[in-house]
């Protein structure tokens, strides 16, 4: 991805958070669809997409924390109410409610959030496995997520990463199990 490229999607970016700020129609950050129509899905359950897979951030439907807890309750709405439980928050009560605006439909968390999971469990496998110093690990991991932001198919994927992480000895059938699109 260019420059060019990469300065169009953050304005998209940015003006789609500003309108789910001022209080427009909320359209899916992946596909554009809107979020403030259920279209027949299922109600989803948290966690299931996360932007920052290894830090504990809450960030539009997002919730990935080992002490928190939420479920997503009435999606139709722009704003769904989700309840949270963790011990020693809301006035020592341990659980409450904050109103959310999604940024992901429903298909698109769970896909981002596969892909999500996958990213993670390719990332720790690799400090598992390898031994990488501090700023190989620091471009390993800009590599990994350079390559999951992109939009490429499975094969791609897996050359991509075959052709790039070859130094640290990782083979391509080592890859080929972390990386599922579908």
């Amino acid at each position: 991805m260019d420059l060019l490229e990469n300065q169009k999607l953050y304005h998209k970016t940015m003006k789609q958070e500003f309108h789910l700020k001022i209080g427009g129609i909320n359209m899916c950050m992946y596909c554009e669809r809107r979020t403030d129509v259920k279209f027949g899905w299922e109600q989803p359950k948290l966690p299931y997409h996360n932007n920052m897979p290894f830090s504990s951030n809450l960030n539009g439907n997002v919730l990935e924390n080992d002490k928190w807890d939420g479920v997503i309750h009435d999606y139709q709405t722009a704003t769904p109410e989700l309840i949270l439980t963790c011990p020693g928050y809301f006035n020592g009560e341990g659980v409450g409610a904050i109103y959310i605006p999604i940024k992901y439909c429903p298909e698109c968390g769970r896909k981002l959030g596969k892909e999500c999971i996958m990213k993670k469990k390719f990332w720790e496998y690799i400090l598992e496995n390898f031994t990488i110093d501090n700023n190989g690990r620091k471009i390993i991991y800009n590599i990994i997520d350079w390559v999951w932001m992109q939009s490429m198919d499975k094969e791609d994927s897996v050359n991509t990463l075959d052709f790039l992480l070859d130094g640290i000895g990782i083979k391509k059938e080592e890859i080929e199990q972390f990386i599922d699109w579908n």
